[in-house]
């Protein structure tokens, strides 16, 4: 199912306008999260604190990057969502892999009109994810053929459906939460559990056969974080090295050149809440400046 309307899923900001002028140069494609249907978290909203920090804080990293994009999906319904519950909008209330699809069409719609070749993905929570299953599904269907990534910058993502669930199980955690999160992921995903781990982040193929042009993946994670354990950056963590990338822990490692013909995960500490990560993007714009020099 195509998108209904790929301009309103684009945000730029006016401080880094997207340039079909500078195809060599990385362009910067933001995914927000939100647990795949929370409308409070929207396209423009998601990527505005992270810009204002790299206009005032990092200007040659913004200088050196062909231009920043924040690309909206469909959510999946949300009925209960206290002040502006989904209702019947078709806008809210698709499944997976539809908010997959919605990125793809608009990276696609990027890709054509602003001649974008090369391009870091970040994503936030379930942004994160589904950068992830884009780079693992893209072999699988013809029609969602894109330029992949050279890199991916993880925040706080979820990687593992069964795993999450599990971990909330009572009476670790109170009843209702587990039955929040359990909502929140029959809703993306239906309700067969048994399918999870299919589809999951974690299963998703990044080796070099699937994903030739990937050079660097920064898996980031919080220690004050609540709402996504540590856990699951573990266990992305250590997959990929399955996968064949080689893990390089030290946070001076992402600070260091990369190597040719290496494909490298570098692990990176931030601090706050879930929320606040995003809301305040100072340490966003941190790992974007230091992945952009890592890459030139």
């Amino acid at each position: 199912m195509e998108s209904p309307d790929c301009k309103r899923a684009i945000s730029t900001p006016s401080s880094r306008p997207l340039s079909n002028q500078r195809p060599k140069t990385y362009h910067l494609l933001y995914i927000h999260g939100g647990c795949w249907g929370d409308p409070a978290i929207n396209v423009t909203k998601a990527l505005q604190p992270t810009v204002a920090h790299l206009s005032s804080a990092y200007p040659v990293t913004l200088s050196q990057v062909g231009g920043l994009a924040s690309i909206d999906y469909r959510l999946s319904p949300y009925p209960d969502h206290p002040t502006d519950p989904s209702g019947d909008d078709p806008d809210r209330n698709v499944r997976h892999p539809q908010h997959m699809h919605d990125v793809v069409q608009a990276i696609q719609k990027l890709q054509r009109e602003y001649n974008i070749k090369r391009w870091i993905g970040v994503g936030h929570s379930c942004g994160a994810s589904i950068l992830c299953h884009i780079l693992g599904q893209l072999s699988l269907d013809a029609s969602h053929t894109i330029i992949r990534p050279e890199a991916l910058i993880l925040i706080s993502g979820i990687y593992d459906l069964k795993g999450l669930l599990q971990y909330r199980f009572p009476p670790a955690f109170p009843q209702e939460v587990f039955d929040v999160y359990t909502a929140f992921f029959e809703r993306a995903f239906g309700s067969d559990h048994s399918i999870y781990d299919s589809i999951s982040p974690l299963a998703m193929k990044l080796d070099e056969k699937n994903w030739p042009e990937g050079k660097l993946i920064v898996v980031s994670h919080s220690p004050d974080e609540e709402l996504v354990e540590p856990e699951q950056s573990d266990l992305m963590r250590a997959e990929l090295p399955r996968q064949g990338w080689q893990v390089i822990m030290g946070e001076e490692s992402l600070d260091s050149k990369l190597e040719p013909g290496k494909r490298v995960v570098n692990v990176a500490s931030i601090k706050g809440a879930h929320r606040f990560v995003w809301n305040d993007g100072q340490q966003t714009a941190s790992l974007i400046s230091r992945v952009v020099r890592k890459l030139n």
